[in-house]
């Protein structure tokens, strides 16, 4: 897919739509990096192009750069404040930028809390896929994890 993607990139150098549709293109294709500078060039170009930065914020979730992709989604809305899609998924990369574990400057105590959080999402959402209880052993390890993880917690909060 990319090389069809970088075929109609080299067709149209310049082309707004085609950028447009290229950038869509490369986060479909799950090229993240491809995509973040389609539609950076996309909003240097126009900088009132509210789709720019929503592709953008989406550009970085995929990347996992979940603040950018905040910042991302506020200059989005900021230039068209309704749209209950961008709304939705600002709120998600919200909550990603808050569990993130690897963000620098964090206490150790709170990487922790914040690791322990997303394994308990695992685990849930492992837990949701089978609802017979069949869960399968890895699975079952993560939430061995987690549970441990969530004792030590709360130890952290008493003190």
């Amino acid at each position: 897919m990319l090389a069809e993607i970088l075929t109609l990139q080299n067709s149209a150098p310049g082309s707004v739509d085609i950028t447009k549709k290229i950038a869509a293109l490369y986060l479909k294709a799950k090229s993240a990096s491809r995509a973040v500078a389609a539609y950076r060039t996309l909003i240097r170009d126009d900088p009132a192009d509210a789709e720019g930065y929503a592709g953008l914020a989406e550009a970085e979730i995929l990347r996992g750069n979940y603040r950018l992709a905040q910042s991302a989604y506020g200059s989005a809305l900021r230039r068209r404040p309704i749209e209950p899609s961008w709304e939705k998924r600002a709120r998600l990369a919200d909550r990603l930028a808050g569990l993130d574990p690897t963000l620098r400057r964090l206490a150790s105590s709170e990487r922790f809390k914040r690791s322990v959080e997303v394994l308990s999402l695992v685990e849930t959402a492992v837990a949701a896929c089978h609802p017979d209880g069949a869960i399968p052993g890895p699975a079952v390890a993560i939430g061995q994890v987690a549970a441990i993880g969530r004792r030590k917690v709360s130890r952290f909060d008493n003190e």
